[in-house]
């Protein structure tokens, strides 16, 4: 019974309830891509759900915070391979807390595959591993 609990209110709340003292080292602040709450899964915070390269990121911090978001190819659990340590897109964001994640700087935008999305804003890092259908 009370491991139901825990994963129901992992799943379906955390993040509106914890503190800042209570959150997880993936997500030190909120964020949603296409729509999706990241899942707090150790060192990284995964989507449920395969998304579209033109999703919508949304990081809940202030609009006038600049947001820094670089995309590594990675396996399912967040782990960059060494001849991938390079961040395959960057994205700043500017003047808003949203923007489309094909809004990279290179405009390529990102391929079919799993990706970890390091998002940088209000000195942290949000750790967040996702993949492109």
């Amino acid at each position: 019974m009370v491991r139901s609990f825990i994963l129901s209110f992992l799943l379906f709340g955390f993040s509106a309830t914890l503190g800042a003292g209570e959150r997880p080292l993936s997500l030190p602040f909120d964020v949603k891509l296409a729509g999706q709450v990241p899942i707090p899964a150790g060192d990284v915070a995964k989507l449920t759900n395969p998304i579209t390269n033109d999703a919508e990121l949304e990081v809940m911090v202030s609009s006038t915070e600049t947001i820094f978001v670089n995309f590594f190819i990675a396996d399912a659990n967040g782990h960059v391979d060494n001849k991938n340590s390079q961040a395959t897109e960057i994205m700043l964001i500017n003047g808003s807390n949203k923007a489309k994640i094909n809004q990279t700087m290179s405009k390529n935008g990102l391929k079919v595959g799993t990706y970890l999305a390091n998002i940088m804003a209000q000195n942290q890092t949000a750790r967040i591993v996702f993949t492109i259908k």
